[in-house]
C-alpha cells in the first residue's frame, strides 16, 4: 500500500490506507518472524511502521523499514482534508498510540500483552465524514468503517 502524504485524501480513502498499512505490517511480521509496530502521532499526524531489530530485539531499537523503492511505506502524512484525530490501543486502563505485531500476527501493546479485551481504534475525520479504523483483539485483522 502506498501510505505517503495524501493532500487531498478524502476520510475514506486515507482510512482505508491505513487499514492497508495495519495489514501490511501484521504480514511482515509473521512473514519475517520479527515484531512490527505501528505508531501514531496525532500531534504530527503521522503514523509510522517500525521493525524490531533481529539481533537486537524490542521496541526502543526498533527503526522505520526500509523504503528502497521510494513508495512511501514506512510512513504516512494524514492531509488537512483527512486528518488523524485519534489512536486508542487499551490495555489494563491505560491507552496508547501504538500498536504491533508478533511472529503470530497478533496485535500487542508496548506493554507486550497481546490486545485481547477491545478493538483497537483509529479516528480519521474530514468537513463531512468520521471514519475510524479498528483492530481486532487477539487478531489483529484491521478494517476500516464509517462512524454513524
Amino acid at each position: 500500500p502506498l501510505m505517503r502524504s495524501a493532500t487531498g485524501a478524502s476520510p475514506p480513502s486515507a482510512a482505508r490506507q491505513t487499514a492497508a498499512a495495519l495489514l501490511f505490517a501484521r504480514e511482515l511480521a509473521t512473514q519475517s518472524g520479527v515484531r512490527t509496530w505501528v505508531v501514531f502521532d496525532t500531534t504530527t499526524k503521522r503514523m509510522t511502521i517500525l521493525r524490531e531489530s533481529l539481533t537486537t530485539p524490542g521496541r526502543a531499537l526498533a527503526t522505520p523499514i526500509p523504503d528502497t523503492a521510494g513508495t512511501g511505506i514506512s510512513e504516512r502524512r494524514y492531509s488537512a482534508d483527512a486528518t488523524l484525530t485519534s489512536a486508542v490501543f487499551t490495555d489494563a486502563g491505560i491507552d496508547y498510540a501504538e500498536i504491533g505485531f508478533d511472529n503470530r500476527g497478533r496485535p500487542i501493546l508496548p506493554t507486550g500483552n497481546v490486545l485481547t479485551d477491545a478493538d483497537g481504534i483509529i479516528t480519521i475525520t474530514g468537513s463531512t465524514s468520521a471514519w475510524r479504523v479498528r483492530v481486532a483483539p487477539r487478531t489483529g485483522l484491521a478494517w476500516a468503517e464509517v462512524v454513524p
